[in-house]
């Protein structure tokens, strides 16, 4: 069964989600040197059952950049991106675009491992003040494989619990260009039962 969050809590987690990645975009843009922003951004609460399918075919390759979470909130995270969008965010970030997702070589992967880590960092970073919450990310661990696969190694280590899983996406595109591409970014946090409890508190104790 699905969490039921309340407007509240909805409210609370898509403004998170837009403050969070709009951040990332910011620092993603100070990296590539071109003023990025965001659009779409929204935030969405599924039971782990869902997971295998929430990027759609559980077979298609993805880049995924996998971190453990540790200290008030224990779980994980998972940046996920797309071949489209690593052949957007790899061109914008290094000026060339890779051809496909086995092309990467090992300055795409260290560029994607980067982007990762500016997301994760960023949507910690909405939480904390907000919740009262410190959390620190483990250093990045970046796969290209399949969607199950890279997100079962997310799962299998909190798979005891019958929790949750939290997903922000955004558009993230040039501010200034027109008709700019933009690239999907998605950020996937598997919390821990305990820690989806003690987060779903602090939400409720927040005002509007």
């Amino acid at each position: 069964m699905p969490t039921i969050l309340t407007q509240h809590e909805s409210t609370l987690l898509n403004r998170l989600a837009y403050q969070g990645l709009r951040r990332a975009a910011e620092a993603l843009g100070a990296f590539s040197g071109e003023m990025l922003t965001v659009s779409e951004a929204r935030a969405v609460v599924q039971p782990f059952q869902e997971i295998p399918y929430l990027h759609g075919n559980p077979e298609e390759v993805l880049v995924g950049v996998h971190f453990c979470i540790t200290g008030d909130i224990n779980g994980y995270l998972l940046a996920i991106f797309r071949e489209l969008d690593v052949q957007i965010l790899v061109q914008t970030l290094l000026g060339v675009r890779p051809e496909s997702l086995y092309d990467l070589d090992e300055l795409s992967l260290s560029a994607l491992g980067e982007a990762g880590n500016i997301l994760v960092s960023s949507f910690i970073s909405e939480f904390e003040p907000l919740c009262g919450l410190n959390s620190m990310p483990s250093p990045p661990a970046v796969a290209v494989e399949m969607s199950c696969a890279i997100i079962a190694s997310a799962i299998m280590p909190v798979l005891e619990d019958d929790g949750n899983i939290l997903m922000v996406e955004a558009a993230i595109h040039a501010v200034e260009a027109e008709a700019a591409e933009a690239a999907t970014c998605s950020v996937l946090f598997l919390p821990t039962a305990e820690s989806w409890t003690r987060l779903r508190q602090a939400f409720r104790e927040q005002a509007v």
